[in-house]
């Protein structure tokens, strides 16, 4: 589970500011290990701490900020058995890639291949039957949500705009 993505070096001790991608920022606190990267190298956490929306990190062995810099633009990631326990009625964005979408009269769209986080709301980017659909992720679009079966049912009204 993707929670954050290393911005750069803070400071001269090797401490690396992280964008967060998770809805909750205490998650960073009480951390000891991380995986990081494409190749998702295990990296074992010494300090965390919060500042300015950004997480601060230092990772054990990293210590100038020039080593931080080459970690710049890795994603963090944990386990899946580490995830947050989300309430009920809620879900992770990863949860619905691969979902089928259809239309409330049952025309086939295609599978969520990626959701575009916008400051409005999510955007469901469907691929299938050759064309990329745009869904945005509001009440009046949506009909049904499952992410346990894997299944989307949208309003017709989202193909006008393709």
């Amino acid at each position: 589970m993707p929670i954050g993505e290393i911005a750069g070096p803070f400071g001269i001790r090797g401490e690396a500011k992280v964008n967060m991608l998770t809805d909750f920022p205490e998650r960073f606190s009480g951390l000891t290990r991380v995986f990081v990267g494409p190749r998702h190298d295990e990296l074992e956490i010494e300090e965390t701490r919060l500042h300015k929306g950004q997480a601060l990190v230092r990772f054990a062995g990293v210590t100038t900020p020039e080593q931080v810099d080459k970690l710049r633009g890795a994603e963090i990631v944990v386990p899946r058995s580490e995830a947050v326990e989300l309430p009920a009625d809620h879900y992770f964005l990863s949860d619905l890639l691969g979902a089928e979408v259809r239309t409330t009269d049952g025309q086939e769209l295609g599978h969520i291949a990626d959701i575009l986080q916008t400051a409005g709301n999510d955007v469901y980017v469907v691929r299938g039957t050759g064309r990329e659909i745009l869904v945005p992720a509001i009440r009046e679009a949506i009909d049904d949500l499952d992410v346990a079966a894997g299944r989307v049912i949208v309003e017709p009204w989202v193909l006008e705009s393709v």
